[in-house]
């Protein structure tokens, strides 16, 4: 195992218009990378589709 040097891929740059996180987003899915949602479980169940389909 010693000598073995671990690769990682490189993270996608953020969106320039990106906001900072506040506390009550908690409650939002957000996109994190183009195209991928992180969020409370109650996001996607409550009108989830439409608000992804709204983020495009």
């Amino acid at each position: 195992m010693q000598g073995m040097k671990l690769e990682f891929p490189s993270l996608p740059q953020c969106k320039e218009e990106a906001k900072e996180w506040t506390y009550p987003m908690r409650r939002e899915m957000q996109e994190i990378l183009h195209g991928l949602f992180l969020g409370p479980y109650s996001s996607a169940m409550k009108n989830g589709t439409d608000g992804l389909t709204l983020k495009k």
